[in-house]
């Protein structure tokens, strides 16, 4: 019986990513936006799901947000991708006492400068001047535990990009689960699904840009994983395979984690992170010093050169 439960919920998996894969409008910046503004931790596991159980994942996953712990946590990211764009990230959550209900709040928000404006004369382009591109989003995030082997989680969100003196909003909102598929003493196996862009409008997210009658899109993502925890040389090990697709063409990217504790006891926790997003391969390292965690990521961007981003987490 638990075998026909696990080949269903990987079935309902798949055909979620058949179905979501429709054709949309085109995406914008705010596009990239909202799959590049990650923690340290999330970036340097390949974006994977299945792989943290907190604010690091619940803008991947909200399902994840869920914490088996009384205590909040406040979580700060930070990364200056190349010289002009720079990235933060600002969270907290608090479980609501004797109930299995946990909530939080994530502000977001990227900045680029000195980006050339070029007007095309009768010879050659010219470069007339520089000018900024800003992104922010406020997301509102909720996970609750129905059970022990099942976690849902919900987030509410509004995003605001300007360009030069123009602006847009947009209002969407990211819906997942967590599902335990078997826990032994040496092995547990996870499946964990999100889609995310969502609105009233279906799978987009659309933005009105103020004074204008157009609008654009941001497209749905479908993600998945299969989340894999055991112990590896005698310490722990957590590995994730899985892909996310977009929702305006089919096209699976692979994403792949692996976390693995070089040094783990009740007062210092010291990670070794690897991951691939796509083509592109990720390290990381982490330190958890008895509920002050800071991460560490590493990623070689194919035109943004080497990325550097740092996390700090705080459980009290």
């Amino acid at each position: 019986m638990k075998k026909l439960t696990i080949l269903k919920l990987v079935s309902i998996s798949l055909l979620f990513e058949i179905i979501f894969c429709i054709p949309t409008l085109a995406a914008t910046n705010a596009d990239d936006f909202l799959n590049s503004i990650h923690s340290a931790k999330a970036l340097s596991l390949g974006l994977s799901l299945g792989m943290m159980n907190n604010l690091d994942a619940a803008l991947l996953n909200p399902a994840e947000l869920y914490v088996k712990s009384l205590k909040s946590q406040a979580l700060l990211s930070y990364s200056n991708d190349f010289t002009e764009l720079q990235k933060i990230q600002l969270g907290y959550s608090l479980p609501i006492q004797y109930s299995p209900f946990r909530f939080g709040v994530m502000y977001i928000g990227q900045q680029v400068t000195n980006i050339p404006e070029v007007v095309k004369n009768s010879t050659d382009p010219e470069i007339i001047g520089n000018f900024e591109a800003k992104n922010e989003a406020v997301k509102l995030l909720s996970a609750y535990q129905i059970n022990q082997n099942l976690c849902i989680g919900a987030n509410l969100f509004v995003l605001r990009e300007t360009i030069k003196t123009l602006s847009g909003t947009g209002f969407g909102a990211d819906v997942g689960l967590v599902y335990k598929l078997m826990e032994t003493e040496n092995l547990k196996l996870d499946l964990s699904s999100s889609l995310r862009n969502i609105s009233f409008s279906g799978f987009k997210v659309p933005i009105q840009w103020d004074g204008k009658d157009y609008t654009d899109a941001i497209p749905a993502k479908f993600q998945t994983a299969l989340g894999l925890s055991s112990q590896l040389l005698d310490n722990p090990t957590k590995i994730s395979l899985g892909f996310t697709t977009e929702a305006n063409h089919i096209k699976l990217t692979p994403n792949v984690g692996i976390n693995y504790s070089l040094m783990h006891n009740k007062d210092l926790i010291l990670d070794f992170r690897g991951g691939l997003n796509d083509s592109t391969f990720t390290l990381g390292l982490g330190m958890d010093c008895s509920g002050f965690e800071i991460d560490y990521a590493f990623m070689q961007h194919d035109y943004l050169g080497n990325i550097n981003k740092i996390s700090l987490k705080l459980d009290f």
